[in-house]
C-alpha cells in the first residue's frame, strides 16, 4: 500500500471484510485481522527481535520491517482498535527502535539454487531440495503460489532443476539461524 499526498496529523483505515452469507469467512478476517495486530505489537514490544521467529512466521518478518521502517521515517505513532477489546497505540519512539531494531537483526535475500528437487508435501508446504554440492535445504511454499504452480513443481520431485527461495537470516544468540520460502521451481536446461 502507498499512501501519496495525505494531509498532516491524524488520519486512519479501517479494514472491514465485505459482508458475506458466510459468518465463517468473517470470523476467518477477524482472527487474521488481530493476529496481524497482535504481530505488530509484538514486533514493537520484543526488545530481541530474534525471539520473533519463534512467534512470527518467517513469510511475515520482512514486510513487518518494511511497514516499522515506513512509520519510522515518517515519526509516525499507530494506534489498532477492535470493536471487541482495548485500543492498542504504538509510540513513534517505540516504533524508531523497532524498526532499527528488526533491520539489524533480520535480513531476508532473494536466492537461487541448481540441484534436484526432492519433493513437496501439498498439505503442510513442506519442501526439500539437495544442491548440486550436497547440501540438504528444507522449508516451506510460499502462500502466493497457486494450486497450478503447486502440481508443476511437484512435478519435479528427483529431477535437476533450479529453484527461487527467499531466505532469512535471524541473528540469534551469536548464531545464524536459516530458514526459506521456496518462491519458484523450473527444470534445469538439458
Amino acid at each position: 500500500m502507498l499512501l501519496t499526498g495525505t494531509p498532516r496529523g491524524s488520519f486512519g483505515f479501517e479494514f472491514s471484510p465485505e459482508l458475506q452469507d458466510d459468518d465463517a469467512t468473517l470470523a476467518v478476517h477477524q482472527v487474521a485481522l488481530e493476529n496481524i495486530a497482535d504481530a505488530i505489537e509484538l514486533a514493537a514490544d520484543t526488545e530481541s527481535p530474534e525471539d520473533l521467529s519463534d512467534s512470527i512466521p518467517t513469510t511475515v518478518i520482512q514486510p513487518l520491517t518494511r511497514l516499522f521502517q515506513t512509520l519510522s521515517r515518517y515519526d509516525a505513532e499507530l494506534r489498532l482498535a477492535f470493536p471487541t477489546s482495548r485500543s492498542r497505540t504504538i509510540a513513534a519512539a517505540t516504533i524508531k527502535a523497532a524498526s532499527e531494531r528488526l533491520t539489524r537483526t533480520i535480513e531476508q535475500n532473494d536466492v537461487q539454487f541448481a540441484g534436484t528437487f526432492r519433493g513437496l508435501t501439498r498439505e503442510t508446504g513442506c519442501f526439500d531440495f539437495v544442491r548440486d554440492d550436497e547440501v540438504l535445504i528444507t522449508g516451506f511454499a510460499s502462500d502466493e503460489l497457486t494450486e497450478d504452480d503447486m502440481e508443476r513443481i511437484d512435478s519435479l520431485t528427483n529431477h535437476p532443476c533450479r529453484v527461487s527461495l527467499q531466505e532469512t537470516q535471524v541473528q540469534k544468540a551469536g548464531k545464524t539461524q536459516t530458514s526459506y520460502l521456496l518462491v519458484n521451481a523450473i527444470k534445469a536446461p538439458e
